[in-house]
């Protein structure tokens, strides 16, 4: 059953549900279509699929976020739950590191934008590299607002 298939009054509640359900196992989905992830385009490109037939109205590479000096460029829309989704990838924590502090820029970008107002970050981290308590605590130091619900994704 496809999204749209629901009262719209409950629509954007249990959009968030699926969608949070889908990202947080962008790592069983990866699996299944036995993609190799070497970088982030392939990461979002294989869950983007699974968004695609859930959301009708998902949009990719678009450009709705303009800036003075800058556009930024979030990797799935979905206008219908007014989210953003943003994927990071890293492969030691020293880059996860850098992938928060990415994030934090776009903090900024996608403000005061009139449709999006929810953005997920989803990062999708090697094995081994950091455990979801760990993350918590390098995500949590950055002191992100409400909004922003970061995804901790233990990939292969």
């Amino acid at each position: 059953m496809s999204f749209e298939a629901f009262d719209k009054r409950i629509n954007k509640d249990i959009g968030l549900i699926y969608l949070e359900n889908i990202l947080s196992h962008t790592s069983y989905i990866i699996r299944e279509l036995d993609v190799k992830p070497l970088n982030e385009t392939k990461v979002y490109n294989s869950v983007k699929h699974v968004i695609k037939a859930t959301f009708p109205d998902y949009i990719s590479l678009s450009e709705p976020f303009y800036k003075e000096a800058k556009c930024y460029k979030p990797d799935i829309l979905i206008p219908s739950l007014n989210v953003a989704v943003e994927y990071k990838y890293a492969t030691d924590e020293a880059r996860l590191i850098k992938t928060i502090e990415d994030i934090l820029i776009d903090v900024l970008g996608y403000s005061n934008h009139p449709v999006y107002k929810i953005f997920y970050a989803v990062f999708y981290v090697r094995a081994g590299v950091c455990t979801q308590q760990r993350f918590n605590i390098l995500w949590n130091g950055y002191k992100f607002p409400e909004h922003w619900k970061p995804i901790f994704v233990n990939g292969e």
